[in-house]
């Protein structure tokens, strides 16, 4: 009687393990699909934002930007919705990452993963606000007389985080962290954790150059951060994640 009771008590631990094993595959498989997703969205935006007119590239309060959103709004915005969808599947892909993770150094990828979700969120919040109010913003500025048109001019484009320095130091920092927690874990590939490392310096070293106003520096920074450095990382790392 006591084998069989021992036998029942092993057999119930063994299905409970394995039901907990099953849950957390699901889990990971469905964070890696987001990742995946995250970096097809965002690079398919970046390019998007290549086929802006010249005069929306420069995303400055001009006569000339204002003219060229009420004559072409789509694309412009296409870009700020496939930065807000893109901004919250990676919020499930961080998610995942820590998951990933969190055995290496529990603290220091909560503490990261958690700065990276506060980013994205920001991210998700003004570009869905600037999807409606930029163009409405414009059309007024056609309508409106000189003493609006001033007004407007004056004031910044974007609704929340203008010049990104709230999300380029977030997501550097997680980048960084989580990459070199990797690197030496080997949790994710060499090739991919090099990869996030450039990206979350690059991001860092952003900051300083809003700053100083090194334009050509910011703009270098973020087109290859934006179209081929984030998404190749979000993308391997989701395929690692669905794999492992």
């Amino acid at each position: 009687m006591k084998y069989l009771n021992d036998n029942a008590e092993t057999s119930g631990y063994r299905t409970t393990t394995g039901d907990f094993d099953a849950k957390k595959s699901s889990m990971r498989k469905f964070g890696g699909i987001l990742s995946v997703l995250t970096g097809v969205v965002f690079f398919v935006t970046a390019l998007a934002f290549f086929l802006l007119p010249p005069e929306q590239q420069n995303f400055t309060a001009t006569s000339e930007f204002f003219k060229s959103v009420v004559a072409n709004p789509t694309v412009l915005k296409l870009t700020f919705l496939g930065s807000m969808i893109g901004a919250i599947l990676a919020i499930g892909a961080v998610i995942a990452v820590a998951g990933h993770m969190r055995r290496i150094n529990e603290a220091l990828v909560c503490w990261s993963s958690t700065l990276a979700i506060i980013a994205y969120a920001v991210s998700a919040v003004g570009n869905a606000t600037d999807l409606i109010r930029i163009p409405d913003l414009a059309a007024r500025y056609v309508q409106g007389d000189v003493s609006i048109r001033t007004a407007i001019e004056a004031g910044d484009l974007g609704s929340i985080d203008p010049s990104l320095i709230l999300q380029s130091i977030l997501l550097g920092l997680w980048f960084f962290l989580v990459n070199f927690l990797a690197l030496r874990s080997r949790t994710l590939p060499r090739p991919l954790t090099w990869i996030g490392l450039i990206f979350g310096v690059g991001s860092i070293l952003s900051f300083p150059f809003i700053l100083l106003n090194m334009q050509f520096l910011l703009l270098v920074t973020r087109v290859l951060g934006l179209i081929i450095i984030s998404p190749v990382w979000f993308i391997g790392t989701g395929i690692v994640l669905i794999r492992k």
